[in-house]
């Protein structure tokens, strides 16, 4: 099996395809697995995509959010390409990487005639003579392996398990850079009206505005929403930082009346709400990286 890919088609990564040629992929919020979404509505360990002969079969590991595929609340089901997951606030397009490519070769070459199998047998074997350096050893079993794996028609295997391509924008037109950011746009507007619902709204909101606004960038005349999404834009980072100052007015209270498990609770909010938590440039996110380490030591030492 060559793996499978995940397209996203809704969220703050609109575009983005992830490729996994591994046998298993774990998706989540934590550092340890595959995937990993930096977003609040999704669970630490959220699901599990598994090889199974010659499907893929994805379970979900008791996230707090359901894991939905096309719209309805599973715990486990095979996938089929074309199947549309959500996961938190993003939904992904899943394709079985081009399996069938390859096979149908294989089915094609075993019903050609003997006389021609045997010819392309021939050409295959000048093709290496041709090919082969003069050099013996090492240098030749290694041509005769990479020849191998071009004739087979199989790939490298990618240094990483996980293959992130970045849209360019230079390569969009201008109506896909339109469709996207007004797609950003709206998620962002959604995510800032319901700010208070779940924490890592604010966060959500300013991602996918500052994506609309950077697909927008240059185009003439600018689309309508521009205004808007400037405007919600500097909402959303306006209600962050007040958010932000009303936790830090909590855990300094509770600092000061010795009230350390209070302080690391208002702490690790503070992370949430954050759109970088482990970001070394945000003073909010180092203020809150800090304070927290000094609440840890202080409740291990049994204050």
């Amino acid at each position: 099996m060559n793996g499978f890919k995940l397209k996203v088609i809704k969220g703050v990564s609109l575009a983005e395809e992830y490729h996994f040629p591994q046998p298993s992929v774990k998706i989540g919020r934590s550092p340890q697995n595959d995937l990993i979404m930096n977003d609040r509505l999704t669970s630490h360990f959220q699901a599990e995509i598994r090889a199974e002969g010659e499907k893929y079969r994805i379970f979900d590991l008791g996230s707090t959010n359901p894991t939905l595929i096309n719209n309805q609340v599973v715990e486990e089901k095979y996938l089929e390409d074309g199947d549309e997951l959500t996961i938190g606030g993003s939904v992904f397009k899943f394709y079985q990487a081009e399996k069938s490519k390859s096979e149908a070769q294989k089915k094609g070459l075993s019903k050609l005639p003997p006389r021609q199998l045997i010819l392309i047998g021939l050409i295959v074997l000048c093709l290496i003579y041709l090919l082969l350096p003069s050099g013996k050893g090492k240098k030749e079993q290694s041509s005769a392996r990479k020849l191998r794996t071009i004739l087979s028609g199989e790939t490298k295997p990618t240094k990483s398990l996980l293959k992130k391509e970045q849209p360019d924008l230079s390569k969009l037109s201008i109506e896909d850079r339109l469709k996207q950011a007004l797609s950003s746009y709206e998620f962002g507007k959604k995510k800032l009206s319901d700010w208070r619902i779940i924490r890592g709204n604010l966060a959500l909101a300013i991602k996918a505005l500052e994506k609309s606004l950077l697909l927008t960038e240059g185009l003439e005349p600018s689309p309508e929403f521009y205004q808007d999404a400037k405007a919600k834009l500097e909402e959303a980072k306006q209600r962050l930082d007040t958010e932000f100052r009303r936790h830090r007015f909590a855990v300094e209270k509770s600092i000061r009346f010795g009230n350390w498990e209070e302080a690391q609770k208002e702490l690790t909010i503070i992370q949430e709400i954050l759109p970088e938590p482990s970001s070394l440039s945000d003073p909010r996110a180092v203020y809150a990286r800090e304070k927290l380490r000094e609440v840890e030591r202080k409740l291990k030492l049994g204050y």
